[in-house]
């Protein structure tokens, strides 16, 4: 629909995207979700503060152009209960990248941890290497001072997994550490370097616990873009049988965090369940008015454009679409 009869009918592109969301709960069973969307306001946001949002626009991530590096290769010292070091396995070995690059934009560098929870760097003539190709986005654990100043000589970004609950960190992580001992490492990286917050949506075994607590530390000092992960039970992790969190509680999570961090783009990054839980995933994050989206599934790509959304496309990670990032955005589309 275009913008002119989006305005002879006196409906925004939201509006639209509400309605298309609403019938597509109703029709596929998810009653408890079309219920809730009836808190949200119909193009005014959730509330003071969010006036200023885009609420018709929305971004899509596929993030091929940035190559994956393992400083450890498959090796960690936790073997934590939701990764078990699954997600190594998919990304490049250093020794992988002694010789030619493979033709990408950019890297994100991440890699098993040390029994303290600190995430191994690769070489730093490996790092110098990658950044000549492009931005460096480290996904790093706990840091040291020291860690920290050497890696603001070479991040453009940095992901850093924020976990709110000392009982989580027990329970998953398994090393001694508290909620504060993230927050602080957080707080002295975002000083140094742009640092992007990732939280893990029910990472205790599904369950919501110290969510909410980040979210009210978040709002003192909001981020320029927060990327919500939801826990994907995995096979061959200690979690392999859990569920992932209830969708109407990851709603209500995700209502408030717009509300709470108006100005903070909101993203919805790539580790999250698969099937049909991932399709109403992306409807709500779509409903409560978050900017991006990666990996989006056809139910949100096909109702964000019969509504008329302005849709941007990105072909990287998306920690490297935070406002404003070293003053450009080169490797958008």
């Amino acid at each position: 629909m275009s913008k002119r009869m989006r305005e002879a009918g006196g409906e925004t592109a939201r509006d639209l995207l509400l309605q298309g969301i609403k019938q597509y709960f109703v029709t596929s069973g998810a009653q408890a979700l079309a219920t809730q969307l009836k808190s949200i306001e119909k193009s005014g946001g959730e509330g003071k503060g969010l006036e200023g949002h885009d609420w018709d626009t929305v971004e899509f991530v596929l993030p091929g152009k940035t190559g994956t590096v393992s400083s450890t290769g498959e090796a960690c010292a936790l073997d934590c209960a939701h990764c078990g070091g699954h997600f190594l396995k998919h990304m490049y070995h250093p020794m992988d990248l002694s010789q030619a690059l493979p033709p990408v934009k950019s890297w994100l560098i991440s890699g098993g941890s040390d029994s303290d929870g600190q995430v191994v760097p690769p070489p730093p003539e490996l790092l110098y290497r990658l950044r000549q190709q492009g931005p460096l986005n480290l996904h790093v654990g706990l840091l040291t001072d020291e860690m920290i100043d050497q890696i603001s000589d070479y991040a453009d970004v940095v992901s850093f997994d924020l976990i709110g609950s000392d009982e989580t960190i027990r329970n998953v992580i398994g090393i001694d550490a508290t909620a504060d001992d993230y927050w602080r490492t957080y707080r002295a990286l975002s000083e140094q370097v742009t640092t992007i917050p990732h939280i893990i949506v029910g990472l205790d075994g599904g369950t919501i616990k110290g969510e909410w607590v980040l979210l009210d530390r978040l709002r003192e000092t909001p981020p320029k873009a927060l990327v919500f992960l939801v826990l994907w039970p995995i096979r061959g992790t200690r979690f392999a049988q859990v569920s992932p969190p209830s969708l109407t509680q990851v709603f209500e999570l995700f209502r408030v965090a717009r509300r709470l961090l108006p100005t903070t783009k909101l993203h919805l990054g790539c580790m999250r369940p698969v099937g049909q839980y991932r399709a109403y995933l992306d409807l709500i994050a779509g409903a409560v008015g978050f900017d991006l989206l990666v990996q989006p599934t056809a139910p949100i790509r096909r109702l964000a454009k019969e509504a008329g959304l302005s849709i941007k496309y990105g072909d990287q990670c998306c920690s490297f679409f935070a406002p404003d990032l070293r003053g450009e955005r080169a490797w958008e589309k």
